[in-house]
């Protein structure tokens, strides 16, 4: 599908507000928020500092105070990111319920890609990750992660024929899964709804591990 770059580009001009409507006390977190609704809304190849400062209605100069670019913007976006992902990874990891633990963390994971579709990409956009450099980030991502790596861990430990290749074959089908319905969900790609999508989800996921149980 054909983008019209300055159609989305007037659509977000028309969404900006005048100066004197900017009230925010932190502009560093505004630009942040703002950021990620319009990345959900049109993309991230339309968001830039200008349109960003349009839209909030502060100066280009106040903008480069916090990001000096787009690129450490995007990085900002996907460090909240991953830190709100590992709250509600761990979360659902925590949780007394009664409903098997990676179902649970699969809603987490799932629910999270609804939420913050805008967020979520930019969170596993390759060309954001691949010129990050932050420690920061790295350490966020690595800790989205851990609930789900320790918890195959623990459900190995009363599997026969553990082994470190079982265990990172485990979490990356997983993780594979998880991160294929939620692209395709927040692209739109199902027809159904979202509850009838999310039971499909589960669905997969409890197949998944009872296969991935009876293998060892």
């Amino acid at each position: 599908m054909t983008t019209n770059r300055k159609g989305v580009g007037r659509t977000l001009k028309s969404e900006a507000k005048p100066a004197s409507s900017y009230h925010h006390g932190n502009l560093e977190q505004a630009l942040v928020h703002l950021a990620t609704e319009l990345i959900a809304k049109h993309g991230v190849e339309s968001l830039t500092l200008r349109l960003l400062g349009e839209r909030l209605g502060v100066s280009r100069t106040a903008l480069y105070r916090h990001f000096s670019d787009k690129q450490t913007l995007l990085v900002r976006v996907a460090e909240e990111g991953f830190a709100q992902f590992g709250d509600a990874l761990e979360a659902a990891r925590a949780s007394t319920s009664p409903i098997d633990v990676f179902v649970r963390m699969a809603h987490a994971y799932f629910s999270f890609a609804q939420k913050h579709p805008g967020q979520y990409r930019v969170m596993f956009d390759a060309s954001v990750l691949k010129k990050a450099h932050t420690a920061k980030l790295h350490a966020a991502a690595k800790r989205s992660f851990a609930s789900l790596l320790d918890e195959v861990v623990d459900d190995n430990a009363n599997l026969p024929g553990s082994s470190p290749e079982s265990i990172g074959a485990r979490v990356l089908g997983l993780w594979s899964l998880l991160h294929g319905y939620s692209m395709l969900a927040i692209n739109g790609q199902f027809e159904n709804n979202r509850a009838t999508v999310t039971k499909a989800m589960v669905a997969s996921v409890e197949a998944l591990l009872k296969g991935q149980r009876a293998d060892r």
